[in-house]
């Protein structure tokens, strides 16, 4: 994945789409369920909430090690700086 670094913050525990669209960054996204796997991003720096089935089952375990995660699924609060 080689896409655009960004930073989001959140005061609040929110996933990683709402937070990203409150602050006009794009992430594609079409199901907003962890079904599609659309809305796939890389976190590189930040603290975020335990992998979903859904995530697990759509990523593998291996992907989910190397940072990759569901934008719908994954939750956080603070700072968060990802690959979109």
């Amino acid at each position: 994945m080689k896409g655009n670094v960004v930073t989001l913050t959140s005061n609040n525990r929110e996933t990683i789409l709402k937070i990203a669209k409150e602050q006009n960054i794009k992430i594609k996204s079409f199901c907003k369920r962890g079904i599609c796997g659309r809305c796939l991003v890389k976190v590189i720096d930040g603290n975020v909430s335990r992998p979903t089935e859904k995530e697990i089952k759509k990523i593998g375990q291996s992907g989910i090690k190397e940072g990759y995660r569901l934008a719908c699924q994954t939750q956080f609060s603070g700072r968060l700086k990802l690959e979109v």
